[in-house]
């Protein structure tokens, strides 16, 4: 009879020894390869939309919840 605590004492297979390695590497090469595609981006000239928002955005006037504020008296 399968019960879960044959599961738990049972050893790990080499497929668990070497898979979870082998996520944590692909995660680490994927956030490089990020990284790299946008630093060569950034030199070809392409901004962010984020900085390019801040650089084209318009200064407004701030305006508050009181009308006799927002009319400088």
């Amino acid at each position: 009879m399968n019960s879960i605590s044959d599961f738990l004492v049972k050893e790990p297979s080499a497929g668990f020894y070497v898979g979870i390695p082998m996520l944590g590497l692909l995660w680490v090469l994927l956030a490089y390869g990020f990284m790299m595609a946008d630093r060569i981006l950034e030199r070809e000239g392409y901004k962010r939309e984020e900085v390019f928002r801040q650089e084209t955005r318009q200064p407004t006037k701030r305006r508050t919840h009181h009308k006799r504020l927002d009319e400088g008296y």
